[in-house]
């Protein structure tokens, strides 16, 4: 679409990009910026010629009043900055407006500028003006050597070239394939040369006197004659060209995107963590001297939707249309952690006074900010036993975010004889003549329990030549129980119950499997079944179920990757005890109709993993479970004890299932299968 008329300022405000490429005097209207360093211009009161190449075809015709249309011989249409431009090709084409008195630029102040892309690296290549090289007043713009370059010459009184009647400004390189504008202009008696903006040169025409030229205004060649005798030709491409009668001076080119310094709110707490959602202002700036922000093509805030490691983003265009990106980084929790566990004291449990108890909770993580586990009483010392009465035991868990969630439990403390302290490690019989009366208090075990505390717990029921036998073991694998040697061997058949809280009721969460083989460590040592204290060795067996267990029934009890430091708090849980309802005859075994469950403290002792408390015949099995960060994990199985009275032993032993010589052969067992 052919540009005749003259920009206003209410259309350039109208422009999506608006920073002004030129300052004007007053009078002249101003040009506006599509592109770094190549403006889009526009025919005034004050131009002489302007050509933009917009045409389909045709001549190239003159945006102003003045008529001064060229003939295009050999040039090409493409596109060009914002509608068309011409191409040329190094040999002759050329756009040729004749010698029109109107581009005369005479004794005054003028500009001639173009827009240029090339990559040429020729001597001299002519960009447009009106001269001829060497001869006659003139002046012309060149991209000489890959730079730009302007030349204006008059002369002198007696007609010949002299000193001071001719200057030749240079620029920096304008050959790398981009757009770039030219512009040379007269302001008195100087001369500037400036490219993509910023002033190159500049130089004193005082004793020019006038640069009015007979030769045509010609574009991409100089047409007059054979001087020079390729005419300069220049190869890439041209648009934009204009000569004005006044000396335009360019406005500094912006190339800078906006910056954001964005602030938060509400801040992070000192762990970088938010519990609700925050809003972000990201507070655009340009740069000194720059084109400004366009508010309306800016973000100014943002707010964060859902929870986590959040990512923030915002753009921003300044005037000249230039874009900002910035990014910021944002955590938010605003759920709660999970609800803590306490295994210990009980809910509703009572305890004799006196009678040491640990503190056993945990925590579970989720999926928010990492959390911190706390208790009104350090994890594995012991609660208050010393003072009759009812007692509040709390937990709490609280994230990194500042969410909390906590977990509270009742016990009593009742006015009873003291007792062996269940939690203390001890190698030989204890001399308490009152031990019996109060594991009868206690039920032999300090607290009820349920297999949902314990969902790896299997209760193993085995058929023998004289009988059935009760053993517990643990889920290692889906298909794979672990439990002792002297358990299964003899074994005719095996049974494995989950969920099995009551072993006197077929419960409907209750799940039973067939084992479809079982097999204990050859190393296994069965001194008088285990009888003697601390003899027996390598008291492990697998039981292979005929169909894995689902999740939903029992979960696996992984094996540490490091034995478990000595003194470390551990828990075991089983049915069996002295004062409970026999199973079986001659060779039966008590079973409480509830699971107990009690603390012990872990020893290392002739090469077994040794536990101190009372569990009983029928616990044989038992996984003896520690706590690392918060996962339970296989420590031992229960092999036997010193026995005191009733078929339980006040202390027991465990094999140790990280000892290599048991290790491996559960891992060659079970990934072997």
């Amino acid at each position: 679409m052919r540009k005749r008329v003259v920009a206003s300022l209410a259309s350039v405000a109208l422009l999506a990009i608006s920073i002004a490429a030129f300052a004007f005097p007053p009078r002249a209207a101003p040009a506006q910026m599509i592109g770094p360093g190549c403006p889009e211009l526009a025919a005034d009161s004050d131009t002489l010629g302007y050509w933009n190449f917009d045409e389909p075809g045709g001549p190239a015709l003159d945006s102003t009043a003045n008529g001064n249309d060229g003939t295009v011989a050999g040039a090409l249409r493409v596109p060009g900055l914002n509608g068309g431009a011409l191409s040329f090709d190094g040999v002759d084409d050329s756009v040729d407006m004749g010698d029109q008195p109107e581009l005369n630029v005479g004794t005054g102040d003028f500009t001639i500028e173009a827009c240029v892309k090339t990559t040429s690296v020729e001597a001299s290549m002519f960009v447009t003006g009106k001269n001829v090289p060497h001869y006659g007043p003139g002046y012309e713009l060149r991209v000489a050597g890959g730079r730009g370059y302007c030349f204006v010459r008059d002369f002198d009184a007696n007609g010949a070239h002299a000193p001071g009647h001719e200057l030749a400004l240079w620029g920096p390189s304008v050959n790398d394939g981009a757009w770039h504008h030219i512009l040379c202009t007269r302001h008195g008696n100087d001369a500037t040369l400036y490219v993509d903006g910023t002033a190159a040169e500049s130089g004193s025409v005082a004793l020019m006197v006038t640069l009015t030229s007979n030769q045509p205004f010609t574009v991409g060649r100089i047409n007059s004659g054979s001087i020079p005798a390729d005419g300069w030709a220049f190869e890439g491409e041209i648009d934009e060209v204009r000569v004005s009668s006044v000396a335009r001076v360019p406005a500094p080119v912006d190339t800078t995107p906006p910056a954001a310094l964005p602030t938060q709110t509400p801040l992070p707490n000192a762990s970088g963590w938010n519990n609700q959602d925050v809003t972000i202002a990201w507070n655009w700036a340009d740069e000194p001297g720059g084109s400004g922000i366009d508010p309306g093509n800016c973000t100014t805030t943002s707010a964060s939707s859902g929870e986590g490691t959040l990512v923030l983003s915002a753009t921003c265009r300044d005037a000249a249309g230039n874009a900002g990106f910035a990014t910021i980084t944002v955590k938010v929790d605003k759920t709660p952690p999970n609800m803590p566990r306490v295994f210990q004291p009980g809910a509703g449990g009572v305890y004799a006074r006196g009678f040491v108890r640990l503190a056993l909770y945990a925590c579970q993580p989720d999926s928010g900010a990492p959390i911190a586990c706390s208790g009104e009483i350090p994890l594995g010392m012991p609660i208050d036993t010393e003072a009759v009465g009812g007692h509040v035991f709390v937990v709490e868990a609280q994230d990194l975010a500042g969410n909390q969630s906590r977990q509270t439990v009742s016990y009593e403390v009742a006015d009873g004889r003291a007792c062996l302290s269940f939690g203390e490690l001890a190698f030989t019989e204890p001399a308490f003549s009152n031990l019996i009366e109060c594991l009868a208090y206690f039920g032999a075990r300090g607290r009820d329990a349920t297999t949902s505390e314990f969902p790896w717990l299997a209760a193993i029921v085995l058929q023998k030549t004289d009988g059935p036998y009760h053993c517990e073991g643990a889920l290692i694998q889906p298909l794979w129980v672990i439990t002792a040697a002297h358990c299964v061997k003899g074994a005719l058949s095996i049974e494995v119950a989950f969920k099995d809280d009551n072993p006197f009721l077929q419960e409907p969460a209750e799940a039973v499997f067939l084992a479809e083989s079982w097999v204990y460590n050859r190393a296994f040592d069965d001194d008088w079944w285990c009888i003697i204290p601390f003899t027996c060795r390598n008291d492990v067996a697998l039981v292979r179920l005929a169909v894995p267990v689902p999740t939903s029934i029992a979960t696996v009890l992984p094996i540490p990757s490091s034995h478990p430091p000595l003194l470390s708090l551990a828990t075991a849980a089983g049915w069996a005890g002295p004062s409970a309802q026999q199973v079986g005859g001659e060779n039966g075994f008590g079973l409480y109709s509830s699971l107990r469950a009690m603390d012990l403290r872990i020893a290392a002792g002739f090469g077994q993993v040794v536990g101190g408390g009372a569990l009983c015949r029928g616990d044989s099995g038992t996984p003896l479970v520690v706590f690392k960060n918060g996962q339970a994990m296989l420590a031992g199985v229960l092999t036997g004890g010193a026995r005191f009275s009733q078929d339980c032993a006040s202390t027991v032993k465990y094999t140790d299932v990280l000892d290599p010589s048991n290790l491996t052969w559960i891992q060659q067992t079970v990934h072997g299968d």
